[in-house]
Protein backbone atom coordinates (compact mmCIF):
# COMPACT_ATOMS: atom_id res chain seq x y z
CA UNK A 1 0.00 0.00 0.00
CA UNK A 2 1.34 3.42 -1.14
CA UNK A 3 0.84 6.93 -0.11
CA UNK A 4 -1.22 7.21 -3.16
CA UNK A 5 -3.59 4.47 -1.98
CA UNK A 6 -4.10 6.48 1.42
CA UNK A 7 -4.69 9.53 -0.14
CA UNK A 8 -7.53 7.61 -2.17
CA UNK A 9 -9.13 5.95 0.59
CA UNK A 10 -9.16 9.23 2.67
CA UNK A 11 -10.84 11.18 0.13
CA UNK A 12 -13.64 8.43 -0.38
CA UNK A 13 -13.77 8.32 3.61
CA UNK A 14 -14.19 12.66 3.63
CA UNK A 15 -16.85 12.06 1.08
CA UNK A 16 -18.84 9.18 2.57
CA UNK A 17 -18.89 11.90 5.95
CA UNK A 18 -19.98 14.76 4.00
CA UNK A 19 -22.69 12.63 1.72
CA UNK A 20 -26.20 13.33 1.85
CA UNK A 21 -26.45 9.85 3.31
CA UNK A 22 -24.15 10.73 6.10
CA UNK A 23 -24.96 13.98 6.60
CA UNK A 24 -21.59 15.33 8.55
CA UNK A 25 -20.99 19.25 7.53
CA UNK A 26 -17.55 19.35 8.23
CA UNK A 27 -14.80 16.29 8.13
CA UNK A 28 -10.73 16.41 8.55
CA UNK A 29 -7.66 14.22 10.32
CA UNK A 30 -5.84 15.41 12.41
CA UNK A 31 -2.79 13.62 14.01
CA UNK A 32 -2.98 12.57 17.71
CA UNK A 33 0.21 14.26 18.89
CA UNK A 34 -0.56 17.57 21.18
CA UNK A 35 1.76 20.29 20.82
CA UNK A 36 3.60 21.81 23.89
CA UNK A 37 2.06 24.66 23.65
CA UNK A 38 -1.35 22.98 23.63
CA UNK A 39 -0.93 20.63 26.68
CA UNK A 40 0.30 23.68 28.67
CA UNK A 41 -2.85 25.47 27.70
CA UNK A 42 -4.87 22.14 29.17
CA UNK A 43 -2.71 22.07 32.19
CA UNK A 44 -3.19 25.67 33.16
CA UNK A 45 -7.20 25.68 32.87
CA UNK A 46 -6.77 22.71 35.19
CA UNK A 47 -4.37 23.50 37.56
CA UNK A 48 -4.98 27.20 38.26
CA UNK A 49 -8.79 26.40 39.02
CA UNK A 50 -10.41 27.68 35.36
CA UNK A 51 -11.92 24.52 35.15
CA UNK A 52 -14.29 25.47 38.42
CA UNK A 53 -16.20 22.25 39.67
CA UNK A 54 -15.45 20.34 36.82
CA UNK A 55 -13.23 18.19 38.79
CA UNK A 56 -13.18 15.18 36.07
CA UNK A 57 -11.62 17.40 33.76
CA UNK A 58 -8.03 17.27 35.62
CA UNK A 59 -8.33 13.71 36.67
CA UNK A 60 -8.09 12.73 32.75
CA UNK A 61 -5.84 15.02 31.89
CA UNK A 62 -2.92 12.58 30.83
CA UNK A 63 -5.37 11.10 28.56
CA UNK A 64 -6.49 15.01 27.49
CA UNK A 65 -2.85 15.43 26.45
CA UNK A 66 -1.94 12.26 24.85
CA UNK A 67 -5.65 10.77 23.06
CA UNK A 68 -3.14 7.84 21.13
CA UNK A 69 -4.05 6.53 24.82
CA UNK A 70 -7.90 6.30 24.49
CA UNK A 71 -7.95 3.90 21.95
CA UNK A 72 -4.88 0.82 21.42
CA UNK A 73 -3.27 1.41 17.91
CA UNK A 74 -4.85 4.99 17.33
CA UNK A 75 -2.75 6.56 14.69
CA UNK A 76 -5.13 9.46 13.20
CA UNK A 77 -8.06 11.26 14.61
CA UNK A 78 -11.19 11.58 12.12
CA UNK A 79 -12.75 15.00 13.31
CA UNK A 80 -16.29 15.58 12.18
CA UNK A 81 -18.43 18.51 12.43
CA UNK A 82 -22.64 18.86 12.72
CA UNK A 83 -24.57 22.42 12.25
CA UNK A 84 -27.04 22.31 14.80
CA UNK A 85 -28.81 25.88 14.34
CA UNK A 86 -32.48 25.92 13.80
CA UNK A 87 -34.18 28.88 12.73
CA UNK A 88 -37.43 28.50 14.72
CA UNK A 89 -35.33 28.43 17.68
CA UNK A 90 -33.93 31.45 16.47
CA UNK A 91 -36.66 33.41 16.13
CA UNK A 92 -37.74 32.03 19.51
CA UNK A 93 -35.11 33.18 21.34
CA UNK A 94 -35.61 36.75 19.93
CA UNK A 95 -39.35 36.85 21.68
CA UNK A 96 -37.82 36.35 25.08
CA UNK A 97 -37.44 36.64 28.12
CA UNK A 98 -36.20 33.17 28.83
CA UNK A 99 -33.29 32.08 26.41
CA UNK A 100 -32.04 28.18 26.74
CA UNK A 101 -28.83 27.97 24.21
CA UNK A 102 -29.06 26.43 20.64
CA UNK A 103 -27.65 23.62 21.34
CA UNK A 104 -30.51 22.57 23.98
CA UNK A 105 -33.63 22.89 21.06
CA UNK A 106 -33.43 19.61 19.90
CA UNK A 107 -32.43 16.19 20.99
CA UNK A 108 -29.39 15.32 23.66
CA UNK A 109 -26.89 14.85 21.01
CA UNK A 110 -24.24 12.55 22.75
CA UNK A 111 -26.85 9.87 22.15
CA UNK A 112 -27.48 10.62 18.46
CA UNK A 113 -24.38 11.63 17.34
CA UNK A 114 -22.52 8.27 18.69
CA UNK A 115 -25.16 6.39 16.63
CA UNK A 116 -24.47 8.41 13.68
CA UNK A 117 -20.48 7.95 13.98
CA UNK A 118 -20.84 4.37 14.82
CA UNK A 119 -22.71 3.83 11.31
CA UNK A 120 -19.90 6.11 9.60
CA UNK A 121 -17.05 3.82 10.98
CA UNK A 122 -19.23 0.57 9.87
CA UNK A 123 -18.94 2.09 6.33
CA UNK A 124 -15.47 3.53 6.55
CA UNK A 125 -14.66 -0.39 7.84
CA UNK A 126 -16.42 -2.05 4.86
CA UNK A 127 -14.84 0.57 1.84
CA UNK A 128 -11.53 -0.70 3.73
CA UNK A 129 -12.40 -4.51 3.23
CA UNK A 130 -13.88 -3.87 -0.51
CA UNK A 131 -10.54 -1.99 -1.39
CA UNK A 132 -7.48 -3.70 0.52
CA UNK A 133 -8.74 -7.17 2.21
CA UNK A 134 -7.04 -9.93 0.74
CA UNK A 135 -4.22 -8.28 -0.48
CA UNK A 136 -1.86 -7.97 1.66
CA UNK A 137 -1.86 -4.51 2.39
CA UNK A 138 -4.17 -4.15 4.91
CA UNK A 139 -1.85 -6.14 7.27
CA UNK A 140 1.24 -3.85 6.20
CA UNK A 141 -1.01 -0.84 6.98
CA UNK A 142 -2.60 -2.04 10.13
CA UNK A 143 -0.21 -4.52 11.82
CA UNK A 144 -1.17 -8.26 12.13
CA UNK A 145 -5.28 -8.08 12.22
CA UNK A 146 -5.36 -6.44 9.24
CA UNK A 147 -8.62 -4.84 10.37
CA UNK A 148 -9.49 -1.65 10.16
CA UNK A 149 -10.73 -0.49 14.04
CA UNK A 150 -12.07 2.46 15.48
CA UNK A 151 -13.87 4.02 18.53
CA UNK A 152 -16.26 6.71 18.12
CA UNK A 153 -15.92 9.88 20.64
CA UNK A 154 -18.57 12.48 21.07
CA UNK A 155 -18.15 14.44 24.26
CA UNK A 156 -17.91 10.83 26.48
CA UNK A 157 -14.37 10.65 26.71
CA UNK A 158 -11.26 13.27 27.49
CA UNK A 159 -10.31 13.80 24.18
CA UNK A 160 -9.20 17.49 23.20
CA UNK A 161 -12.01 17.77 20.48
CA UNK A 162 -11.51 21.25 19.95
CA UNK A 163 -7.75 21.07 19.55
CA UNK A 164 -8.31 18.22 17.20
CA UNK A 165 -10.73 20.05 14.57
CA UNK A 166 -8.28 22.99 14.22
CA UNK A 167 -5.64 20.61 13.49
CA UNK A 168 -7.74 19.12 11.56
CA UNK A 169 -8.18 22.22 9.66
CA UNK A 170 -11.96 22.34 10.23
CA UNK A 171 -11.51 25.82 11.64
CA UNK A 172 -9.68 28.06 14.76
CA UNK A 173 -10.39 29.07 17.96
CA UNK A 174 -11.57 32.16 18.20
CA UNK A 175 -11.15 34.35 21.50
CA UNK A 176 -14.53 33.16 22.98
CA UNK A 177 -12.41 29.04 22.96
CA UNK A 178 -15.23 28.03 20.27
CA UNK A 179 -13.81 26.73 17.30
CA UNK A 180 -14.99 28.96 13.92
CA UNK A 181 -15.23 27.44 10.73
CA UNK A 182 -15.78 30.33 8.49
CA UNK A 183 -18.10 28.76 6.48
CA UNK A 184 -20.51 27.83 8.59
CA UNK A 185 -19.86 30.14 12.21
CA UNK A 186 -19.44 28.55 15.50
CA UNK A 187 -23.02 26.67 16.41
CA UNK A 188 -21.77 22.70 15.74
CA UNK A 189 -21.45 19.61 17.81
CA UNK A 190 -17.71 17.74 17.34
CA UNK A 191 -17.66 14.16 17.00
CA UNK A 192 -14.26 12.21 16.96
CA UNK A 193 -13.57 8.97 15.38
CA UNK A 194 -10.24 7.20 16.72
CA UNK A 195 -8.49 5.10 13.65
CA UNK A 196 -5.96 2.72 13.82
CA UNK A 197 -4.59 3.71 10.13
CA UNK A 198 -2.34 6.28 9.87
CA UNK A 199 -4.02 8.53 6.67
CA UNK A 200 -2.87 11.47 5.49
CA UNK A 201 -3.17 14.70 7.75
CA UNK A 202 -5.33 18.34 6.60
CA UNK A 203 -3.83 21.69 6.75
CA UNK A 204 -5.19 23.93 9.96
CA UNK A 205 -6.55 26.91 8.84
CA UNK A 206 -5.19 30.77 9.49
CA UNK A 207 -6.77 32.65 12.49
CA UNK A 208 -8.96 35.02 11.14
CA UNK A 209 -10.17 36.59 14.31
CA UNK A 210 -7.68 39.59 13.79
CA UNK A 211 -8.16 42.45 16.35
CA UNK A 212 -11.74 41.48 16.58
CA UNK A 213 -13.00 41.64 20.57
CA UNK A 214 -16.37 41.20 19.97
CA UNK A 215 -16.83 38.07 22.19
CA UNK A 216 -14.68 39.01 24.93
CA UNK A 217 -16.41 42.73 25.68
CA UNK A 218 -19.89 41.19 25.16
CA UNK A 219 -19.42 38.80 27.80
CA UNK A 220 -21.37 39.83 30.95
CA UNK A 221 -19.91 37.98 33.78
CA UNK A 222 -15.86 38.60 32.64
CA UNK A 223 -15.77 34.65 31.78
CA UNK A 224 -13.47 35.56 28.48
CA UNK A 225 -11.01 36.94 30.64
CA UNK A 226 -8.50 37.16 28.27
CA UNK A 227 -8.42 36.89 24.10
CA UNK A 228 -8.57 33.03 24.07
CA UNK A 229 -9.26 32.49 27.40
CA UNK A 230 -12.05 31.18 29.46
CA UNK A 231 -12.80 30.93 33.31
CA UNK A 232 -15.40 28.59 33.47
CA UNK A 233 -16.61 29.56 36.83
CA UNK A 234 -17.81 32.56 35.34
CA UNK A 235 -19.40 31.39 32.46
CA UNK A 236 -23.48 31.41 32.26
CA UNK A 237 -23.02 28.01 31.12
CA UNK A 238 -20.86 26.70 33.90
CA UNK A 239 -23.10 28.28 36.33
CA UNK A 240 -26.55 26.97 34.52
CA UNK A 241 -25.64 23.80 33.91
CA UNK A 242 -22.77 22.15 35.75
CA UNK A 243 -22.48 24.11 39.29
CA UNK A 244 -23.40 22.40 42.13
CA UNK A 245 -27.20 23.12 42.62
CA UNK A 246 -26.31 22.70 46.53
CA UNK A 247 -23.81 26.22 45.74
CA UNK A 248 -26.42 28.94 45.56
CA UNK A 249 -25.44 31.38 42.58
CA UNK A 250 -24.58 33.77 43.73
CA UNK A 251 -22.00 32.17 45.81
CA UNK A 252 -20.54 29.66 42.83
CA UNK A 253 -19.47 32.92 41.51
CA UNK A 254 -18.51 35.21 43.97
CA UNK A 255 -15.99 31.88 44.90
CA UNK A 256 -14.53 32.18 41.11
CA UNK A 257 -13.69 35.42 41.44
CA UNK A 258 -12.26 35.67 44.59
CA UNK A 259 -8.57 34.12 43.04
CA UNK A 260 -8.62 35.58 40.10
CA UNK A 261 -7.89 39.44 38.46
CA UNK A 262 -10.90 40.71 39.21
CA UNK A 263 -10.72 40.09 42.84
CA UNK A 264 -7.57 42.18 42.69
CA UNK A 265 -10.11 45.43 41.11
CA UNK A 266 -12.78 44.56 43.63
CA UNK A 267 -10.43 44.86 46.56
CA UNK A 268 -8.93 48.38 45.55
CA UNK A 269 -12.06 49.55 45.27
CA UNK A 270 -13.24 47.97 48.45
CA UNK A 271 -16.28 46.67 46.53
CA UNK A 272 -18.18 43.00 46.60
CA UNK A 273 -18.19 40.48 43.94
CA UNK A 274 -21.58 41.40 41.40
CA UNK A 275 -24.32 39.48 41.32
CA UNK A 276 -23.92 37.44 37.51
CA UNK A 277 -26.44 39.13 35.40
CA UNK A 278 -27.55 36.00 33.10
CA UNK A 279 -29.54 38.21 30.83
CA UNK A 280 -32.47 35.71 30.48
CA UNK A 281 -30.58 32.80 29.82
CA UNK A 282 -31.70 29.54 31.82
CA UNK A 283 -29.41 26.65 30.25
CA UNK A 284 -26.65 27.56 28.90
CA UNK A 285 -25.25 31.17 26.64
CA UNK A 286 -24.93 31.78 23.60
CA UNK A 287 -23.71 35.52 24.10
CA UNK A 288 -20.06 35.24 23.08
CA UNK A 289 -21.14 33.16 19.62
CA UNK A 290 -24.10 35.60 18.99
CA UNK A 291 -21.77 38.43 18.26
CA UNK A 292 -19.43 36.78 16.49
CA UNK A 293 -19.35 38.34 12.75
CA UNK A 294 -18.98 34.57 11.72
CA UNK A 295 -22.20 33.46 12.90
CA UNK A 296 -23.89 36.75 11.90
CA UNK A 297 -22.97 37.16 8.43
CA UNK A 298 -25.41 36.75 5.17
CA UNK A 299 -24.14 33.16 4.72
CA UNK A 300 -24.60 31.41 8.36
CA UNK A 301 -27.01 33.14 9.92
CA UNK A 302 -30.09 31.72 7.59
CA UNK A 303 -28.63 28.42 7.61
CA UNK A 304 -30.50 25.55 8.85
CA UNK A 305 -29.45 22.23 10.84
CA UNK A 306 -29.90 19.22 8.69
CA UNK A 307 -30.28 16.88 11.21
CA UNK A 308 -33.60 16.33 11.90
CA UNK A 309 -33.11 15.31 15.70
CA UNK A 310 -31.37 18.71 16.46
CA UNK A 311 -34.70 20.93 15.47
CA UNK A 312 -36.91 22.68 18.15
CA UNK A 313 -38.79 20.35 20.39
CA UNK A 314 -42.62 21.22 20.69
CA UNK A 315 -42.02 20.92 24.06
CA UNK A 316 -39.69 23.46 24.77
CA UNK A 317 -41.30 25.98 22.15
CA UNK A 318 -44.17 25.68 23.99
CA UNK A 319 -42.63 26.12 27.78
CA UNK A 320 -40.72 29.15 26.41
CA UNK A 321 -43.16 30.57 24.11
CA UNK A 322 -46.27 30.56 27.15
CA UNK A 323 -42.99 32.53 29.32
CA UNK A 324 -42.76 35.24 26.51
CA UNK A 325 -46.42 35.82 26.02
CA UNK A 326 -49.00 35.90 29.02
CA UNK A 327 -46.83 33.99 31.19
CA UNK A 328 -47.11 30.95 33.57
CA UNK A 329 -49.81 30.38 35.72
CA UNK A 330 -50.43 33.19 38.55
CA UNK A 331 -48.78 29.69 40.93
CA UNK A 332 -45.95 29.67 38.63
CA UNK A 333 -45.22 33.02 38.46
CA UNK A 334 -42.43 34.43 40.30
CA UNK A 335 -43.28 38.32 41.68
CA UNK A 336 -40.25 41.39 42.47
CA UNK A 337 -40.72 43.81 44.19
CA UNK A 338 -40.76 46.05 40.85
CA UNK A 339 -42.76 43.89 38.34
CA UNK A 340 -43.86 39.88 37.75
CA UNK A 341 -41.99 38.33 35.56
CA UNK A 342 -42.41 34.45 34.38
CA UNK A 343 -40.47 32.17 36.26
CA UNK A 344 -41.26 29.16 37.35
CA UNK A 345 -40.56 25.74 36.33
CA UNK A 346 -43.36 23.15 37.61
CA UNK A 347 -41.82 19.38 38.30
CA UNK A 348 -44.62 19.03 35.16
CA UNK A 349 -43.03 20.93 33.07
CA UNK A 350 -39.39 19.69 34.02
CA UNK A 351 -40.73 16.45 33.03
CA UNK A 352 -42.52 17.33 29.64
CA UNK A 353 -38.97 18.80 28.68
CA UNK A 354 -36.12 16.84 30.34
CA UNK A 355 -36.64 13.14 28.46
CA UNK A 356 -34.56 12.93 25.31
CA UNK A 357 -33.14 16.50 25.99
CA UNK A 358 -29.69 18.34 27.16
CA UNK A 359 -31.87 20.05 29.61
CA UNK A 360 -31.60 16.80 31.94
CA UNK A 361 -27.79 17.76 32.50
CA UNK A 362 -29.02 20.19 35.29
CA UNK A 363 -32.14 18.75 36.58
CA UNK A 364 -34.68 20.62 37.63
CA UNK A 365 -33.98 21.88 40.97
CA UNK A 366 -30.85 23.26 39.11
CA UNK A 367 -33.35 24.67 36.37
CA UNK A 368 -35.92 26.05 38.76
CA UNK A 369 -33.25 28.21 40.61
CA UNK A 370 -31.72 29.34 37.15
CA UNK A 371 -34.65 31.09 36.09
CA UNK A 372 -35.62 32.60 39.76
CA UNK A 373 -32.19 34.18 39.61
CA UNK A 374 -32.57 35.84 35.49
CA UNK A 375 -36.51 36.59 37.03
CA UNK A 376 -34.52 38.49 39.49
CA UNK A 377 -34.85 42.38 38.59
CA UNK A 378 -30.66 43.83 37.76
CA UNK A 379 -29.40 47.28 38.36
CA UNK A 380 -30.90 48.76 35.58
CA UNK A 381 -33.81 47.16 35.74
CA UNK A 382 -34.55 48.77 39.29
Amino acid sequence: MNATDLIKFKAAVRALALSQEVGYDLAGFAPLQISAADQAHLETFARDGYSAGMDWFARHLHLRRNPAQLFPGAERALVLATYYRDQACEELLAQGPLRVSRYAAGRDYHRLLRKKGARLLGEIQRLWREQFAGTGEDSKALGESGELEGRVVVDSAPVPEKILARMAGLGWQGKHTNLIPPELGSYFFLSVILLNVDLPGDEPITDLCGSCRLCVDACPTGALFEDYKIDAGRCISYLTIERDEAQPINASFAAAVSHRSLSLSLEANNAAAPEPDFQGWVFGCDICQEVCPYNRNRRSRGRQTKEPGFTLRPALRDFLSRDSSSGPNTSDTIETENQTRPGAMSAEDFAELSPGSPLARAGHAKLRQNIEHAAQPTEGDA
